[in-house]
């Protein structure tokens, strides 16, 4: 039951260099009202909404979702299953997935921006009885001050192996198409965060970010010990899969040869991001900058470039990442040597190589 009105006292306690949470984030949850919002610096303004709804609530359980691309920590995660049942979720699909979420009946307050949401907030505060859909409707006749943030790359949400496809529904459940003859396109039950396919195999991260894979079974025994992950990408080579790699909770990356069934070397250092290629694997740290390193020996390592980066893949003979202003850059990642066309390595009259313009 919301109350009337209520006192709002924000006591924010720095968790990094970019982020402010409140103290209601680390407070027990047992018994209360759980109100989910992200914890990533494009999410500054959603926490202080959380804030002001845990103030109108009257409760002090404010669940860090985390950022979207990873996993709810397990400490934030076991603070919500102490909650009472429902609760309230601050901003959008773009921001706290359903998947983080699941089993749990809860409202969720989103606005078509973050300020819109804000004011969605003070609506509930000013009307708590009021129907969401009407009162969404109502404060978005509003103009927005300024424009939405740039929403967050969104991996993992389809992928494409040898001659199948899986994508990954609003439910959070994996759907999967194409050629099953190895059983690569029967999804096993669940929610998950993330889907990943190369070769005749598919991969899945769960909610709870242990790694599913389904397909070639001698291949997906190699993985039988591996993650749990908050990130995960596999590459192909001649049809099968080859090279796998995922990063675990606090940014370690581990590497796996499937077809030899054995882990390899890692590359030292934490990342946010990792890309499997047959050849050369690539990641970007926690500072944004990136390192490539030969996939069969991490100690080997290839060619970066300068910049920060949000985003990266591997090819057969180039990597390519997103730079943090939205520019796409091209490099080979053995050497390093920048490269602002696409390196065709076959020849083939449908082959062009300019790189996109824009963001």
């Amino acid at each position: 039951m919301l109350a009337a009105a209520a006192t709002v006292t924000i006591m924010p306690i720095a968790v990094s260099a970019e982020v402010r949470t409140p103290s209601q984030a680390s407070s027990g949850c047992s018994g209360q009202v759980a109100i989910v919002v992200a914890s990533d610096e494009p999410a500054q303004s959603d926490i202080y909404s959380a804030v002001t709804l845990a103030g109108v609530v009257g409760t002090d359980c404010i669940v860090l979702a985390g950022p979207r691309d990873d996993a709810m920590a397990a400490a934030q995660r076991a603070r919500l299953s102490e909650a009472q049942d429902g609760g309230w979720i601050v901003g959008g699909l773009a921001s706290v997935p359903e998947a983080k979420t699941a089993g749990r009946d809860m409202k969720r307050l989103a606005g078509r921006d973050r300020w819109h949401t804000a004011r969605l907030v003070g609506a509930v505060a000013a009307d708590p009885g009021g129907d969401i859909r009407e009162l969404t409707s109502r404060t978005a006749a509003r103009e927005s001050p300024t424009a939405e943030p740039l929403p967050q790359l969104r991996k993992g949400a389809i992928a494409a192996g040898k001659n199948h496809t899986c994508a990954l529904r609003a439910d959070s459940t994996i759907t999967c198409w194409g050629d099953s003859r190895y059983g690569q396109t029967r999804t096993p039950e669940g929610t998950f965060t993330s889907v990943e396919a190369a070769g005749n195999n598919s991969f899945g991260i769960r909610v709870d970010e242990t790694l599913e894979c389904w397909g070639n079974q001698q291949q997906c025994e190699a993985l039988a010990s591996a993650g749990p992950y908050v990130a995960f990408d596999a590459a192909s080579l001649d049809g099968s899969s080859s090279i796998a790699c995922g990063i675990r909770d606090g940014g370690i990356v581990e590497c796996w040869d499937l077809f030899a069934g054995d882990r390899l070397n890692s590359p030292s250092g934490t990342f946010i991001d990792v890309s499997a290629g047959p050849y050369y694997s690539c990641g970007i740290r926690t500072d944004r900058t990136t390192m490539c390193w030969r996939s069969s020996a991490s100690d080997e390592t290839g060619g970066t470039l300068s910049g920060k980066y949000m985003s990266i893949a591997v090819g057969d003979g180039y990597a390519c990442a997103i730079r943090t202003d939205g520019v796409i850059k091209c490099w080979d990642p053995g050497t390093g040597a920048d490269s602002d066309s696409l390196r065709c390595t076959q020849s083939r009259d449908s082959c062009t190589g300019e790189l996109p313009d824009g963001t």
